[in-house]
């Protein structure tokens, strides 16, 4: 899934010294070194059609993905959200050797990210092998709002994302939300007042910089209310008001993941997630999460 459009001028898209043109994940990729990996397997994907933004050659076949992405073109600091990724380590050989070598001990560089689930996508790419991201732009979800009309409007707030899947024929507007990625999830209350959310947007659309609060602001969207069901499954109730402390005083970070028939409400201090199946019912569930 994508992350936010903001800080380009850092973390991947920060200059190498003496280069204004060129950013350290350009620089990365293109002094990578894929050769000791190639007699793994992968998964062919198509050749790219863009032409490389980079001034730097690169040593491997990037994806139509990577040349086109707002990181690589100097756009945004980050590629990916730090939210959910599903990796077959059986499937993407290839891919997972480079993961495993991010992190080794050996003359193998560890990418120009922050982030964790970025080496995801850096393994995949090096690996000259399919991935793929949400057809979907970022999302957020907050009351601060600047109603422009359709593609024209303002939303500050937490960032969110919706439904990775595009189904043809239904329009974007209609894809409903499905992770919320905020420590401030019990701190909004929509049955007191309104919540709103960015309708959904493809990936490639660029809005330019803006602002001075690229973190939290978002423009050029459309803004849409939480339906009803959203609202019934939203955690505001005082039994979920009272997990916000966690027992040793120290504030709980959550995050929501809706489904189909529960909402999830996962507490960053264990693995543990709680699922509301029903009206002030709790029931605990250990699920394994990477942070």
């Amino acid at each position: 899934m994508h992350d936010r459009i903001s800080n380009e001028k850092s973390f991947m898209p920060e200059r190498v010294p003496g280069k204004p043109n060129v950013s350290v994940e350009q620089d990365y990729f293109s002094r990578s070194d894929i050769k000791p990996f190639r007699s793994l397997s992968t998964i062919e994907r198509p050749k790219a059609t863009s032409k490389n933004p980079s001034s730097l050659p690169l040593n491997f076949e990037p994806s139509e993905f990577l040349l086109s992405s707002h990181s690589f073109n100097l756009r945004a600091g980050h590629q990916v959200d730090s939210s959910l990724v599903l990796w077959n380590k059986k499937r993407q050989a290839r891919a997972t050797a480079i993961l495993a070598s991010f992190i080794a001990l050996n003359n193998f560089a560890a990418p120009p990210s922050s982030g964790d689930k970025e080496y995801f996508f850096f393994a995949s790419e090096l690996a000259e092998t399919q991935y793929a991201f949400s057809d979907h732009a970022v999302s957020a979800v907050g009351t601060e709002r600047t109603d422009g009309g359709a593609k024209k409007s303002i939303l500050c707030g937490d960032m969110a994302q919706v439904l990775p899947i595009h189904y043809d024929g239904v329009p974007d507007d209609d894809v409903p939300l499905f992770y919320l990625h905020s420590d401030d999830i019990l701190l909004y209350t929509p049955e007191v007042e309104p919540v709103y959310h960015i309708k959904a947007r493809p990936w490639k659309l660029y809005p330019g910089p803006f602002g001075k609060r690229k973190q939290v602001c978002f423009s050029d969207i459309t803004i849409g209310k939480l339906s009803e069901e959203e609202k019934r499954r939203w955690p505001s109730d005082s039994v979920f008001a009272k997990r916000r402390t966690h027992g040793t005083g120290l504030r709980t970070k959550s995050q929501t993941i809706w489904t189909s028939r529960m909402l999830l409400l996962s507490n960053y201090c264990g693995r543990r997630l709680w699922a509301r199946e029903g009206k002030n019912q709790l029931t605990p569930h250990i699920l394994f999460r990477t942070y």
